[in-house]
């Protein structure tokens, strides 16, 4: 018979070997969304296509989604700032998705229409 204690080392263990795997596939995948981020800054026929600068403000976004995540992973036994790291995931992944679909209207509109030549200009001050 397991006594409460051999329990609750074994479930802090596991949470242990989850946030460990957690932070290491953020963190990779933070590197990747970088490497994406500068081969695309550098290049400059990609720079300036409307789309690539829609991409490039996703990416940003993304990376400081992956960056509040790995804090408020470590952030979460402490109430304050337990809280703010809480606020800034849930804004910045509503910037995320607004860039998103400020992405999809631009797809749709260089399908229908002419877009306008500001146009990520306006996704990335509406987004932010």
């Amino acid at each position: 018979d397991e006594s409460p204690e051999s329990t609750t080392s074994k479930f802090s263990d596991v949470i242990t070997i989850l946030e460990s795997v957690s932070v290491a596939c953020v963190v990779l995948t933070i590197i990747f969304l970088f490497i994406v981020f500068f081969t695309h800054l550098l290049s400059w026929k990609l720079r300036t296509q409307v789309q690539v600068k829609l991409f490039l403000n996703l990416c940003t976004a993304l990376i400081v989604l992956y960056i509040i995540y790995i804090g408020a992973l470590y952030a979460r036994n402490h109430t304050t700032s337990c809280v703010v790291f809480s606020a800034l995931f849930h804004y910045v992944f509503l910037v995320v998705l607004i860039a998103l679909i400020g992405d999809v209207v631009y797809s749709l509109a260089t399908l229908t229409t002419i877009p306008s030549e500001n146009y990520h200009l306006f996704v990335a001050c509406i987004s932010w």
